[in-house]
């Protein structure tokens, strides 16, 4: 008898584990064009995120500091946002003076899944100081629709 006969929890986790799986191949699986680092880079990381809600929108907020505006991709598919880039690290002479390095360099992604009261054709992002912002106008009318959301070079760092 198959474990996840035993326990239908089991069969929804490898479920969400394929899923997740899939997005990892579609964003750095095989057939990735050739990114801005040299190669050589292939653990991925997760940039720090802060959500603000309002009654009109939903606000995210990336850490990206030493990523440039060019490398970073935003999309929208069914209710994920999926964020995903490179940052270079630093070619240094010498030796770190920790054990570990804690700024993590090489490809990152993030999905966020979102709420369905969203105008997903509406989604403005902005980059400024390291800062990925992102306005997700609120519509508890509207449909989700996939593209890619275009990060626009900030003048200022939205306050929410």
């Amino acid at each position: 008898m198959p474990v996840t006969e035993k326990n239908p929890l089991l069969g929804e986790l490898a479920t969400l584990k394929g899923r997740m799986d899939e997005l990892y191949t579609e964003s750095f699986g095989e057939g990735r064009e050739e990114g801005p680092c040299p190669p050589g880079q292939s653990e991925t990381w997760q940039p720090l995120m802060d959500v603000w809600e309002s009654k009109e929108e939903w606000l995210l907020l990336f850490d990206l500091p030493d990523v440039r505006t060019e490398d970073l991709h935003v999309e929208i598919k069914e209710n994920l946002l999926t964020i995903r880039g490179e940052r270079c690290g630093l070619s240094l002479a010498g030796q770190y003076l920790r054990s570990q390095r804690e700024r993590p360099d090489g490809p990152f992604f993030r999905t966020v899944e979102l709420p369905t009261d969203i105008e997903s054709e509406n989604i403005r992002a902005s980059f400024k100081r390291g800062v990925l912002s992102i306005r997700i106008p609120r519509n508890s009318n509207s449909s989700l629709t996939a593209h890619r959301i275009k990060v626009h070079r900030a003048y200022r760092v939205f306050n929410p």
